[in-house]
């Protein structure tokens, strides 16, 4: 999954580790509240794309 998102392809929602081991930008996602520390990973510390913006600031906040 992480190989679409370092292609360009979109972000994903995976684990703590997968993201920290990814080397792409990543943000913890704080709502709702879970039981697993997942984050969104993505290219660039900003998404460019509107909708991957918009799906970034509605669950980190």
């Amino acid at each position: 999954m992480v190989e679409l998102v370092a292609a360009g392809l979109g972000v994903s929602i995976v684990p703590e580790p997968v993201a920290e081991r990814s080397g792409l930008p990543y943000a913890r996602i704080e709502q709702p509240s879970l039981s697993r520390p997942i984050h969104l990973v993505g290219r660039l510390p900003e998404p460019v794309n509107p909708a991957a913006r918009a799906l970034l600031q509605h669950l980190t906040g």
